[in-house]
């Protein structure tokens, strides 16, 4: 027996929907991948969505305790950490870094204008504060009320995108 259930970024490009979400970086920005290649491979997925004719919606890297992340980790992967930080020029303890490479990216390309943006401080404007409010136990994955807020915000800008560019025809 076969699954043939589509899978894939290919199966989303051959549907064609109006919208694609966007979420990426946070593995990008734990492992020290550096900025120039996160913005890279995000121009990459950002172009080929438009020149399908798919308006992608980046969804800003969220808030999350990185540190926690670095705390449950061996000694070995935070050594291969700062070797990476060294390599890519990535900041160790920041992730403003990435968001901002991202911005300007988009400024830079002039797609702003063909995408929608969604800032992370637009669906949690508070940041990460409370890990218990908007996260689950990892303090790095959302819990229900964090992908409330989030869905939310989605649908929400999906809703005015969607009724502002068919108002306006």
């Amino acid at each position: 027996m076969h699954d043939h259930s589509p899978t894939g970024t290919k199966t989303l490009i051959n549907i064609i929907p109006d919208y694609a979400i966007i979420t990426a970086g946070i593995n990008d920005a734990v492992a020290k991948m550096g900025t120039r290649n996160y913005c890279y491979h995000y121009n990459l997925i950002i172009k080929r969505l438009l020149s399908a004719g798919i308006k992608p919606i980046i969804i800003d890297m969220p808030q999350v305790d990185y540190r926690a992340i670095y705390q449950r980790e061996s000694i070995v992967a935070k050594i291969r950490h700062y070797f990476s930080c060294w390599i890519t020029d990535a900041p160790l303890w920041s992730f403003d870094d990435y968001r901002k490479a991202l911005q300007l990216l988009i400024s830079h390309e002039s797609i702003k204008k063909n995408l929608i943006y969604v800032p992370a401080s637009e669906w949690n404007p508070e940041g990460y504060k409370d890990s218990r409010h908007l996260y689950l136990d990892d303090h790095v994955h959302l819990n229900k009320k964090g992908y409330y807020l989030l869905d939310s915000c989605i649908t929400s800008v999906i809703y005015h995108d969607f009724k502002f560019s068919h108002c306006s025809q």
